[in-house]
């Protein structure tokens, strides 16, 4: 396909990665995007102009319309953060809010409790995940 040389050259030069993507991803994503067009086209009948093939996709790239998906609804797609409707917070970086020492968004959401599973494995005995005090405590080889 003769658009994939001018479609890489064109995001590398204007895509913005979102997320944790590079432009190499990016370049990937469009030559797809262009391969479902020129697929498209081909069902159709149409010609295939390989200009307007590589404009179509490097601006839905741009968009951040993806391949395998161009919705918005799901928080940590492209496309939702493209349109700055989310965004990726870290949850062990320090934001100073109204206390000096600041807390982090995993220290918020942290329970300083252990949680039931670990507290009830600590307090209990060995004995009894493995041997019985009862009738058949000879079977379990005491």
């Amino acid at each position: 396909m003769e658009a994939v040389p001018a479609i890489t050259t064109a995001v590398h030069r204007t895509g913005r990665p979102l997320g944790s993507e590079t432009r190499a991803e990016l370049a990937h994503d469009a030559a797809c995007m262009a391969a479902r067009m020129v697929e498209s086209c081909e069902a159709r009948g149409r010609p295939i102009i390989p200009r307007s093939v590589t404009y179509y996709a490097v601006q839905a790239s741009k968009t951040g319309r993806r391949f395998n998906s161009n919705g918005s609804c799901d928080a940590m797609s492209e496309r939702a953060m493209a349109q700055g409707k989310s965004n990726v917070v870290s949850t062990v970086e320090r934001v100073s809010l109204s206390s000096p020492d600041g807390l982090s968004f995993g220290d918020v959401i942290a329970d300083p409790r252990p949680d039931p599973a670990s507290a009830a494995a600590t307090n209990a005995k060995i004995s009894e995940f493995f041997c019985c005090e009862h009738a058949n405590a000879n079977a379990c080889g005491t």
